[in-house]
């Protein structure tokens, strides 16, 4: 019997030890993981460009960050949500169109805090994120205080929104080992993306996309977003028949009395455009040759004048 305790002990030792080392594997495997994410590989983002994400989605195009504020290429917001920026390269030149005015900026016009709202990399426009907002109906938001800096453009319209019930890590993926993003806090309010059967896929409010346990979140609601943004009216006139235009050649003053005899000979005309302007330098300056009575003339033939 004395001789059978020491074997018993040390069975005992390793029935505890295994069971630690079964313990511990258990731990591993089911604890959740506290690994950060790299924001940089999800974001697909080095040194000091944006991330553009349009409707919640990283798109391939990226924006730059200088000046202590982010900046949208050109080329990508004409494609994206407003055509009506236009930049010409020859003069190196912004012109914006509005149905009362025509908007110039150049590479000096500066923002309220006297950094440039417009930059040229190459061959490459990049417009600031205040200015693409003050003309175009989406929503703007910009993450740029911290790492692996983005821009969030979204369009307005119906959301799903849950609020957090108790603190919780996002994560890059569903699942407790998957690295964390950022951490959302109680009564937080998060918009839901996607929901699977234990994880949802949500944006939190410091602009990061992951996923987080369903059992931290309260019922899914619909939130009508919007905002105040006035879309221009731009109007046009159009003519009831169609258009039928002759181009009248006019090289001096006495040539606009020539009006009813050339039109004499033509049939069915109700547009006339006289060639009355034309440049004299490089400058922009130009010659004039147009004429109150010609006008007058040609609306009495019920003739308008382009």
């Amino acid at each position: 019997m004395k001789k059978a305790i020491p074997v018993l002990i040390a069975l005992g030792l390793i029935v505890v030890i295994l069971g630690g080392m079964a313990g511990v594997e258990l731990y591993k495997k089911y604890s959740p993981g506290k690994e950060p994410a790299d924001l940089s590989e999800v974001y697909e983002t080095a040194g000091n460009e944006t991330a553009i994400l349009y409707n919640y989605e990283l798109q391939e195009a990226k924006g730059i960050y200088e000046n202590g504020q982010s900046y949208l290429p050109v080329t990508w917001v004409n494609d994206n949500i407003n055509r009506r920026f236009y930049w010409d390269k020859n003069e190196k030149l912004l012109v914006y169109a509005l149905p009362d005015q025509i908007v110039y900026a150049d590479l000096s016009t500066a923002g309220s805090n006297g950094a440039p709202m417009i930059l040229l990399r190459g061959s490459e426009v990049y417009l600031t994120v205040g200015l693409v907002a003050n003309y175009t109906d989406v929503q703007i938001s910009a993450f740029d205080s911290g790492e692996a800096k983005r821009v969030y453009v979204t369009d307005w319209g119906t959301r799903e929104v849950s609020q957090i019930k108790r603190s919780e890590s996002v994560r890059e993926r569903g699942g407790i080992k998957s690295p964390i993003l950022t951490q959302v806090e109680k009564e937080m309010q998060v918009t839901v993306l996607e929901q699977l059967e234990n994880w949802s896929k949500v944006v939190t409010p410091d602009g990061h996309i992951g996923y987080i346990r369903n059992k931290v979140m309260t019922d899914v609601t619909e939130e009508e977003v919007t905002g105040d943004f006035e879309e221009p009216v731009y109007k046009s006139t159009r003519l009831d028949d169609k258009i039928v235009m002759a181009w009248h050649q006019v090289t001096s003053q006495s040539g606009n009395q020539s009006l009813a005899k050339s039109l004499a000979v033509t049939k069915g005309v109700n547009v006339v455009s006289p060639t009355w302007f034309s440049l004299t330098d490089n400058e922009g300056n130009f010659r004039s040759l147009a004429s109150k009575e010609y006008v007058e003339k040609a609306h009495e033939m019920g003739i308008q004048v382009w």
